[in-house]
């Protein structure tokens, strides 16, 4: 499985999280400022704004709502507090009697977080004021079509960042000049594999591999020495026993797929395929994309180091058309002897952007040093394109799609610098995690940092 395994991920420790998601190296060459992120939910706030400037955080807090006009759908913000997107859809659901796939968003929002996102629903008058749940709370605003991750055109981020080393002004500005001349490498973030247990991508790979098996298995039971340890005893003596009762019995409540895979293998011994199916399509979908995603952060990994400038082209380089809003469109042409001057031209003028594939079976592959990268790390994983159809799961495979190799059209302001606390808002295309950019402030050894874990154990 390439470099991923069950025996690195038992031996992880909080300074190997990056290179085990795939991430390596910066762009920056600045001291970081070190710190702590999300220690606690309020300290990352979270807010989309969709098409026509629709803002769910100012909706939220706007006495007035807007008209519901006989569209097929509801139009809701939903504010949440330290709580999975895909657990408040899933409980919301099960609240009004619909299927969980009738629940529409925009994207996964941080769990350790305070966030206001968009959701739609079939309308039903049950509906007229606020519904309050477990640290979630949704708020009819209006009434739509269709939503879907398309409206999306950006998340606005206010981040406070605690326990800093060194908040000069001087350095953190230079730090970011840095990234406007050479690019924010656009790594997917580490709530995409989860930190102090990540195995999302880990359980992705053997699903694509087609080890269903094995991926239930370690879905259920996986652990790192950065776990919980009343959680990772639990874990481990599944790993041990392969005792599905032992999990419905005594796993708490919170684990909630863990649960209901298990409840599935006692009713039906050996359907694996049948047990995944009784998660969301949703969480599916990602386990599979969240492998993809691996080998993308991998690929972008190996050509930061042999060029940390994200808006060089090269020729055989893939380079998108964007939008107005930075996201990349269908027009995409290949890098060559004769068009080389015109992308370096359209790239600093924001047009155009370099790009490589979030790979899927239809993913088309660049030539040069970064097509060589994406098919060196293909060869390690010893995984093909057609891999991600997932014979035994189809309805979790992807296509996949093209995602440019740095952040287009990011805004960051420093609110505010103190001795030991920086203050900052972003503002990013859809698809783009803060994290990504803040990693290069911070410069963290130990990722826990960013799910608001301050370093105290020396020797992880």
């Amino acid at each position: 499985m390439g470099k991923l395994s069950l025996e690195a991920l038992r031996s992880l420790g909080c300074r190997d999280i990056e290179s085990f998601i795939g991430i390596n190296g910066y762009v920056s060459r600045t001291p970081g400022i070190r710190g702590v992120i999300k220690k606690f939910p309020e300290d990352f706030q979270v807010w989309e704004i969709i098409e026509g400037g629709l803002d769910a955080q100012k909706l939220w807090l706007d006495e007035k709502s807007m008209p519901i006009i006989g569209m097929k759908n509801l139009l809701l913000v939903m504010k949440k507090q330290d709580r999975e997107t895909i657990k408040a859809i899933s409980q919301l659901s099960s609240m009004f009697g619909i299927l969980p796939s009738q629940v529409s968003a925009c994207g996964i929002k941080d769990r350790r977080a305070l966030t206001w996102q968009f959701i739609s629903m079939p309308y039903t008058p049950k509906i007229s004021g606020e519904i309050v749940l477990y640290n979630t709370w949704v708020k009819p605003v209006g009434s739509i079509d269709a939503l879907s991750s398309k409206l999306l055109i950006r998340n606005n981020f206010w981040v406070k960042i605690r326990e800093v080393e060194d908040a000069s002004e001087e350095v953190i500005k230079e730090c970011l000049e840095e990234l406007r001349v050479r690019g924010v490498p656009n790594f997917f973030g580490y709530q995409r594999f989860g930190i102090a247990r990540p195995i999302t991508h880990l359980v992705g790979s053997l699903i694509v591999k087609n080890d269903t098996e094995s991926a239930l298995k370690l879905f259920i039971g996986a652990t790192t020495k950065l776990e919980k340890p009343s959680i990772r005893e639990l874990r481990e003596y599944f790993m041990e026993t392969s005792d599905y009762k032992y999990v419905v019995n005594k796993f708490p409540r919170q684990l909630r797929y863990e649960r209901a895979l298990a409840r599935h293998m006692l009713e039906s011994p050996d359907d694996f395929v049948g047990a995944f199916r009784r998660i969301p399509l949703r969480l599916r979908r990602l386990i599979v994309e969240a492998y993809s995603s691996y080998i993308f952060n991998r690929a972008l990994s190996i050509s930061l180091k042999e060029n940390p400038n994200l808006y060089e082209p090269y020729i055989g380089d893939l380079a998108v058309r964007l939008d107005m809003y930075g996201y990349p469109t269908d027009k995409i042409y290949e890098v060559n002897n004769w068009n080389i001057e015109e992308v370096e031209k359209r790239i600093k003028s924001g047009e155009v952007a370099i790009a490589i594939p979030q790979l899927g079976y239809s993913s088309k592959l660049p030539r040069g040093p970064r097509g060589d990268a994406i098919k060196s790390v293909l060869d390690e994983e010893s995984v093909e394109l057609w891999d991600f159809r997932v014979k035994k799961i189809p309805e979790a495979g992807t296509a996949g799609s093209i995602r440019c190799i740095a952040i287009q059209q990011y805004q960051v302001k420093l609110e505010q610098i103190h001795s030991d606390f920086v203050d900052v808002t972003l503002s990013l295309p859809r698809g783009s995690y803060a994290t990504a950019l803040l990693r290069e402030l911070m410069k963290n050894e130990c990722s826990l940092a960013y799910i608001g874990i301050s370093h105290d154990h020396e020797g992880d």
